[in-house]
Protein backbone atom coordinates (compact mmCIF):
# COMPACT_ATOMS: atom_id res chain seq x y z
CA UNK A 1 0.00 0.00 0.00
CA UNK A 2 1.18 3.28 -0.82
CA UNK A 3 1.74 5.13 2.68
CA UNK A 4 3.62 8.50 1.44
CA UNK A 5 2.53 11.55 -0.70
CA UNK A 6 4.72 13.18 -3.49
CA UNK A 7 6.17 16.15 -1.92
CA UNK A 8 4.39 18.43 -4.50
CA UNK A 9 0.95 17.32 -3.67
CA UNK A 10 1.85 17.58 0.29
CA UNK A 11 0.94 21.48 0.50
CA UNK A 12 -2.43 20.56 -1.34
CA UNK A 13 -3.23 17.52 0.56
CA UNK A 14 -2.47 19.54 3.80
CA UNK A 15 -4.72 22.46 3.01
CA UNK A 16 -7.74 20.05 2.25
CA UNK A 17 -7.17 17.83 5.19
CA UNK A 18 -7.28 21.44 7.36
CA UNK A 19 -10.00 22.56 5.74
CA UNK A 20 -12.00 19.21 6.45
CA UNK A 21 -11.08 19.08 9.63
CA UNK A 22 -12.50 22.50 10.55
CA UNK A 23 -15.65 21.58 8.68
CA UNK A 24 -15.93 18.66 10.69
CA UNK A 25 -15.23 20.74 13.96
CA UNK A 26 -18.03 23.69 12.71
CA UNK A 27 -20.77 20.24 12.91
CA UNK A 28 -19.92 19.30 16.16
CA UNK A 29 -20.09 22.91 17.88
CA UNK A 30 -15.87 22.90 18.76
CA UNK A 31 -14.90 26.05 16.24
CA UNK A 32 -12.88 27.76 16.49
CA UNK A 33 -10.04 25.25 16.79
CA UNK A 34 -6.86 26.57 18.71
CA UNK A 35 -3.85 26.01 17.00
CA UNK A 36 -2.70 23.15 19.55
CA UNK A 37 -6.27 20.86 18.85
CA UNK A 38 -5.79 21.43 15.60
CA UNK A 39 -2.45 20.13 14.83
CA UNK A 40 -3.02 16.95 17.25
CA UNK A 41 -6.18 16.25 15.24
CA UNK A 42 -4.22 16.73 12.05
CA UNK A 43 -1.65 14.18 14.05
CA UNK A 44 -4.86 11.62 15.05
CA UNK A 45 -5.62 12.05 10.97
CA UNK A 46 -2.64 10.64 9.90
CA UNK A 47 -1.73 8.09 12.97
CA UNK A 48 -5.39 6.33 11.90
CA UNK A 49 -4.96 7.18 8.36
CA UNK A 50 -3.88 3.22 7.48
CA UNK A 51 -6.83 2.00 9.49
CA UNK A 52 -8.82 3.35 6.72
CA UNK A 53 -6.46 2.45 3.71
CA UNK A 54 -5.53 6.34 3.02
CA UNK A 55 -2.07 7.82 2.70
CA UNK A 56 -0.09 9.53 5.42
CA UNK A 57 -0.11 13.16 4.80
CA UNK A 58 2.94 13.83 7.30
CA UNK A 59 4.38 9.97 8.15
CA UNK A 60 7.32 12.17 10.14
CA UNK A 61 6.72 14.39 13.17
CA UNK A 62 9.43 15.38 15.81
CA UNK A 63 8.14 14.72 19.22
CA UNK A 64 7.37 17.86 21.39
CA UNK A 65 5.16 18.01 24.42
CA UNK A 66 2.23 18.03 22.35
CA UNK A 67 2.18 17.93 18.41
CA UNK A 68 2.87 20.78 16.30
CA UNK A 69 3.55 20.66 12.27
CA UNK A 70 5.77 23.68 10.73
CA UNK A 71 5.22 22.76 7.86
CA UNK A 72 0.89 22.26 8.47
CA UNK A 73 1.07 25.54 10.02
CA UNK A 74 2.48 27.27 6.43
CA UNK A 75 -0.35 26.14 4.77
CA UNK A 76 -2.64 26.79 7.43
CA UNK A 77 -1.43 30.54 7.41
CA UNK A 78 -1.27 30.49 3.68
CA UNK A 79 -5.18 29.49 3.93
CA UNK A 80 -5.47 32.57 6.01
CA UNK A 81 -4.29 35.18 3.33
CA UNK A 82 -6.25 33.38 1.00
CA UNK A 83 -9.53 34.24 2.75
CA UNK A 84 -10.26 30.68 3.07
CA UNK A 85 -9.61 30.72 6.96
CA UNK A 86 -10.55 32.71 9.90
CA UNK A 87 -7.86 33.71 12.38
CA UNK A 88 -8.60 35.04 15.73
CA UNK A 89 -6.54 36.01 18.92
CA UNK A 90 -3.09 35.51 17.05
CA UNK A 91 0.00 35.78 19.60
CA UNK A 92 3.46 33.56 19.96
CA UNK A 93 4.38 31.15 22.69
CA UNK A 94 8.19 29.94 22.86
CA UNK A 95 8.21 26.24 22.63
CA UNK A 96 11.90 25.05 23.83
CA UNK A 97 13.86 27.29 21.32
CA UNK A 98 11.02 27.61 18.73
CA UNK A 99 8.24 30.32 18.61
CA UNK A 100 4.70 28.67 17.58
CA UNK A 101 1.75 30.63 16.58
CA UNK A 102 -1.08 30.65 18.87
CA UNK A 103 -4.78 31.42 17.95
CA UNK A 104 -8.23 30.14 17.07
CA UNK A 105 -9.35 28.97 13.61
CA UNK A 106 -12.63 28.56 11.82
CA UNK A 107 -13.86 28.70 8.40
CA UNK A 108 -14.63 31.21 6.33
CA UNK A 109 -17.69 29.72 4.59
CA UNK A 110 -18.02 31.82 1.77
CA UNK A 111 -14.33 30.74 0.45
CA UNK A 112 -14.68 27.06 2.04
CA UNK A 113 -17.55 26.07 0.77
CA UNK A 114 -17.40 25.99 -2.91
CA UNK A 115 -13.68 24.38 -2.50
CA UNK A 116 -15.49 21.27 -0.18
CA UNK A 117 -18.42 21.28 -2.82
CA UNK A 118 -15.75 20.51 -5.57
CA UNK A 119 -13.57 18.30 -3.64
CA UNK A 120 -16.56 16.03 -3.03
CA UNK A 121 -17.39 15.38 -7.00
CA UNK A 122 -14.28 13.48 -6.74
CA UNK A 123 -14.86 9.73 -4.84
CA UNK A 124 -11.25 9.77 -3.20
CA UNK A 125 -11.52 13.08 -2.04
CA UNK A 126 -14.99 12.70 -0.29
CA UNK A 127 -13.66 9.18 1.32
CA UNK A 128 -10.39 11.21 2.62
CA UNK A 129 -13.13 14.21 4.09
CA UNK A 130 -15.30 11.54 5.48
CA UNK A 131 -12.25 9.95 7.34
CA UNK A 132 -11.31 13.30 8.89
CA UNK A 133 -14.58 14.42 9.29
CA UNK A 134 -15.15 10.92 11.70
CA UNK A 135 -11.82 11.58 13.30
CA UNK A 136 -13.19 15.04 14.39
CA UNK A 137 -16.19 13.53 15.48
CA UNK A 138 -14.58 10.95 17.87
CA UNK A 139 -12.03 12.94 19.24
CA UNK A 140 -14.91 15.89 20.07
CA UNK A 141 -16.13 13.41 22.89
CA UNK A 142 -12.63 14.06 24.68
CA UNK A 143 -13.29 17.63 25.07
CA UNK A 144 -11.52 20.67 24.62
CA UNK A 145 -9.48 19.72 27.43
CA UNK A 146 -8.84 15.92 25.98
CA UNK A 147 -7.96 16.49 22.76
CA UNK A 148 -5.65 19.01 24.34
CA UNK A 149 -4.45 16.31 25.65
CA UNK A 150 -4.95 13.45 23.74
CA UNK A 151 -1.33 12.51 22.58
CA UNK A 152 0.16 11.95 26.02
CA UNK A 153 -1.85 8.92 25.97
CA UNK A 154 -1.55 8.16 22.49
CA UNK A 155 0.16 4.93 21.50
CA UNK A 156 2.52 6.19 19.14
CA UNK A 157 3.29 10.09 20.33
CA UNK A 158 2.88 8.80 23.99
CA UNK A 159 5.43 6.21 23.39
CA UNK A 160 8.55 6.61 26.13
CA UNK A 161 10.57 5.14 23.94
CA UNK A 162 10.60 8.17 21.97
CA UNK A 163 12.10 11.13 23.77
CA UNK A 164 11.24 14.84 23.08
CA UNK A 165 13.15 15.63 20.18
CA UNK A 166 13.19 11.87 18.70
CA UNK A 167 10.92 11.42 15.43
CA UNK A 168 8.05 9.41 15.45
CA UNK A 169 7.58 7.44 12.21
CA UNK A 170 4.10 6.60 11.12
CA UNK A 171 4.82 5.40 7.71
CA UNK A 172 6.94 2.13 9.70
CA UNK A 173 4.07 0.11 10.53
CA UNK A 174 6.40 -0.42 13.99
CA UNK A 175 6.45 2.88 14.34
CA UNK A 176 2.96 3.27 14.30
CA UNK A 177 1.20 1.79 17.02
CA UNK A 178 -1.82 3.26 16.67
CA UNK A 179 -3.04 2.32 14.01
CA UNK A 180 -2.06 -1.24 15.15
CA UNK A 181 -4.04 -0.39 18.48
CA UNK A 182 -7.26 0.62 17.22
CA UNK A 183 -7.05 -2.71 14.69
CA UNK A 184 -6.23 -4.73 17.45
CA UNK A 185 -9.54 -3.77 18.78
CA UNK A 186 -11.35 -5.00 15.90
CA UNK A 187 -9.62 -8.52 16.85
CA UNK A 188 -11.25 -8.50 20.44
CA UNK A 189 -14.39 -8.05 19.29
CA UNK A 190 -14.23 -11.65 17.72
CA UNK A 191 -15.56 -10.19 14.20
CA UNK A 192 -12.38 -8.58 12.68
CA UNK A 193 -13.79 -8.50 9.41
CA UNK A 194 -17.20 -6.85 10.24
CA UNK A 195 -15.87 -4.20 12.30
CA UNK A 196 -16.14 -0.67 10.18
CA UNK A 197 -13.00 1.48 10.03
CA UNK A 198 -14.62 4.37 11.87
CA UNK A 199 -15.99 1.36 14.70
CA UNK A 200 -12.16 0.88 15.20
CA UNK A 201 -11.64 4.70 15.05
CA UNK A 202 -14.17 5.20 17.55
CA UNK A 203 -12.94 2.68 19.67
CA UNK A 204 -9.43 3.68 19.70
CA UNK A 205 -10.26 7.39 20.53
CA UNK A 206 -12.85 5.44 23.70
CA UNK A 207 -9.10 3.77 24.96
CA UNK A 208 -7.83 7.48 24.73
CA UNK A 209 -10.75 8.86 26.83
CA UNK A 210 -10.10 6.14 29.53
CA UNK A 211 -6.86 6.40 30.15
CA UNK A 212 -6.93 10.14 30.14
CA UNK A 213 -9.92 9.97 33.07
CA UNK A 214 -7.24 7.44 34.99
CA UNK A 215 -4.25 9.82 34.65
Amino acid sequence: MKTRIAPLRLGIERQLRVIGLLDGADEVGLTPLATLELHTLAYLSDALAPVWGLPLVDAQILKGRRPYFPSLQRDIDQLVGLGVIAVAGATYIQAGAQWQVDARFSLHREYADPILNAVRQYENRTRELEFVREVVFAASALGREGIADATSVDAAYGDPVVGEGGVIDLADEQGNATADVARRFAALTGQETSVSPAAMLHLYVRHLFMRLERE
